[in-house]
């Protein structure tokens, strides 16, 4: 990895080399244990941490609680199969979705205040707009 990176001193071709790249590779092991590796870039894989660290709180907590301690590896796997299964994260379960699009408007402030695009009848739909995903869904 180390010559790659050396071919890559700009940062943004390395970023887009690894999003390239970016993998996700379940194997069984000699044991029979099933293994999961992902690689990306920085950013994405950063994305997955953040949510899956409320579980990883709750179950370190209540594991705490209870007098056990294990490794935080074995937290985070936890918490993996928890989101998996849809459970929602303990911060976020009264709170309503993220929007799945961002959409932007470009309407005159003066056909805003009188309710009307000029030639036109009042009516949302007389208003064209363009729907775009949310900045931080934009692949990287």
């Amino acid at each position: 990895m180390r010559t790659k990176a050396a071919a890559d001193p700009d940062f943004d071709a390395t970023h887009r080399r690894i999003h390239a790249e970016r993998c996700a590779r379940f194997f069984t092991d000699p044991e029979g244990g099933r293994n999961l590796v992902v690689r990306g870039t920085g950013d994405r894989v950063a994305r997955i941490e953040k949510a899956l660290e409320p579980f990883v709180d709750e179950l370190f907590k209540t594991a705490w609680a209870e007098g056990r301690q294990e490794p935080r590896e074995a937290y985070v796997f936890d918490a993996l199969v928890m989101l998996s299964e849809r459970d929602q994260a303990p911060e976020t379960r009264n709170r309503s979705p993220k929007p799945g699009f961002l959409t932007l408007v470009h309407v005159p402030f003066e056909a805003l205040v009188r309710g009307a695009i000029e030639g036109r009848a009042r009516s949302s739909a007389s208003v064209r707009f363009r729907s775009v995903p949310p900045a931080n869904s934009w692949g990287s």
